[in-house]
């Protein structure tokens, strides 16, 4: 009877066990462009997701504020962490919803933005990491991710100027580019090992490494006290930009800004 006790014990655990790893915990919001149809790219990130088990569904770029409170509920509830996706006018109401969610108290675990229209592009504080693809061949659509007031995660604007095969239309459906952010979602949402991605989108060196005269100078500050670098621990990672002539110093058209408030 011991025995068979065991038995019994030893298979609830193994269904148990199996049953938290085929449900991710979070949930990821995609939120599509303009009039709610070009994105369908969206579409597919949610497939992907739902295929590994993660929650996730898309939306209308306009509903932004609903999906803010829902999702807040969302993480107060314990079912966190939230994920939002967005294309183009998707991606600037991505960084509304994060605002509207920091009003709220709850934090979000990553944005990842597809040609957002904003330049530039203020992230709230409650925001952890940030994922920006953009290119600068349209001022329409240019728009770099800054850390608004009191951000201290990480931002990571991937320029992707040299990707010939990327547009702003097209940008949200790339392959790659979506399976670099699956891989950020599956390790963030507790999926166990996250999938293999295609070579980085841009291989150039990042701008923060372009002077190396000021490294000597770096490394003597990177010797001070560690109470001195933990004032900030915000990361803002930007790929250098190739030099467009009929951009580089030209006048912008305004943008409406992201309402970030202090």
């Amino acid at each position: 009877m011991m025995r068979k006790g065991w038995l019994v014990a030893a298979f609830s655990a193994a269904l148990s066990i199996t049953s938290n790893t085929a449900h991710a915990g979070g949930h990821v919001y995609a939120l599509r462009g303009l009039i709610n149809v070009f994105s369908y790219g969206m579409d597919e990130m949610v497939a992907k997701s739902k295929r590994r088990g993660i929650p996730a569904s898309a939306h209308s770029h306009a509903e932004y504020h609903s999906l803010a409170a829902q999702a807040a509920a969302l993480v107060k509830s314990g079912k966190g962490p939230i994920i939002i996706v967005g294309h183009s006018y998707g991606a600037d109401a991505a960084v509304f919803m994060a605002e509207e969610m920091r009003k709220l108290g709850a934090p979000v675990a990553l944005l990842v933005l597809y040609g957002p229209t904003i330049d530039p592009l203020g992230i709230p504080s409650n925001v952890r990491s940030v994922v920006n693809y953009y290119q600068t061949n349209n001022p329409a659509w240019r728009a770099k991710a800054v850390p608004g007031p009191g951000f201290r995660g990480s931002i990571n604007n991937v320029n992707l100027d040299k990707a010939t095969d990327v547009t702003h239309f097209n940008i949200e459906k790339v392959g790659r580019l979506q399976d670099q952010a699956m891989s950020r979602i599956a390790a963030l949402t507790g999926t166990g090992r996250a999938i293999a991605t295609d070579a980085p989108a841009v291989t150039s060196e990042p701008a923060a490494n372009a002077a190396p005269a000021r490294a000597s100078s770096r490394a003597a500050r990177a010797a001070k006290p560690a109470a001195a670098s933990r004032r900030s621990t915000t990361t803002v990672t930007d790929e250098p930009l190739p030099s467009h002539g009929s951009y580089r110093g030209a006048s912008r058209p305004p943008l409406r800004r992201a309402p970030i408030d202090p």
